[in-house]
């Protein structure tokens, strides 16, 4: 992006963004953070989400869990939220079907991705849930609210 554009961000690297959010995940982000840190899933959920990885982790002091003073240490395979910043500020919550259109799309990009089939059904759980399924259930989906 150039500076002389409408929307132009210089990041001067302070960290403050990094801190005190609410960072949704899909199952793509976790395998950015996983090889950025090169280190597998399972431990990428352990060390940097929470809810079994559909959230990113902050520490009690406010900061993101990937921080090493103002510096992040998965940059590289930083989430998607942390991608687009600032981008959407003051833009408001997505909709429900917004969050399943974007899981649908990281589900898409993630199997273009070598991968176990664990992870793979892990990701599908959470894209039925999200999208209304109730495992087990036979019915037609439940409307998104």
């Amino acid at each position: 992006m150039l500076a002389e554009s409408k929307f132009s961000y210089v990041c001067n690297r302070c960290g403050l963004c990094c801190r005190d959010k609410v960072i949704t995940l899909s199952p793509y982000d976790v395998i950015r953070i996983a090889r950025a840190a090169a280190i597998d899933t399972g431990a990428a959920v352990t060390r940097y989400t929470l809810r079994r990885g559909s959230l990113l982790r902050f520490l009690p002091d406010g900061r993101c869990a990937a921080l090493d003073g103002p510096r992040c240490t998965i940059h590289p395979g930083r989430p998607l939220a942390c991608r687009l910043y600032p981008l959407g500020l003051g833009c408001g919550r997505p909709s429900a079907e917004e969050t399943a259109v974007a899981h649908v799309a990281a589900l898409g990009e993630m199997a273009a991705l070598e991968h176990d089939g664990a992870l793979v059904a892990a990701a599908a759980m959470m894209l039925a849930t999200s999208l209304g399924y109730v495992p087990g259930e036979v019915a037609a989906p439940r409307a998104i609210p």
